[in-house]
């Protein structure tokens, strides 16, 4: 695993592997930008992460990603539920995605 450093933008492809061994053709070259980057160790990992988490009720949470992803001009978002049981995980990506679609409907 490589070290990601704040502002350096990094460009990467995607290439898929089954289980025969067979490999697709790689997919678009994709270039992105670390902002912030979050150390493992120490109390700055928990104060970046506050700052660039969404955390809150349902309703609260789907809005700061609306307006996240409206920010970033981004049309899908990539979320990460941090718990260690799956329950837990598969709960909080079902509320939000009802949240998410709550803010479509209205």
């Amino acid at each position: 695993m490589m070290a990601i450093s704040a502002n350096t933008t990094y460009t990467y492809v995607v290439r898929a592997y089954d289980v025969a061994g067979n490999v697709s053709a790689a997919s678009n070259q994709v270039s992105a930008t670390a902002r912030d980057v979050i150390s493992a160790a120490g109390p700055a990992r928990v104060d970046t992460a506050s700052t660039r988490g969404i955390v809150g009720d349902p309703a609260s949470v789907a809005k700061q990603l609306k307006s996240a992803a409206e920010e970033a001009s981004a049309d899908e978002l990539f979320i990460l539920s941090v718990t260690e049981q799956r329950e837990h995980r598969l709960r909080s990506y079902q509320l939000i995605a009802d949240a998410m679609f709550s803010l479509r409907v209205t």
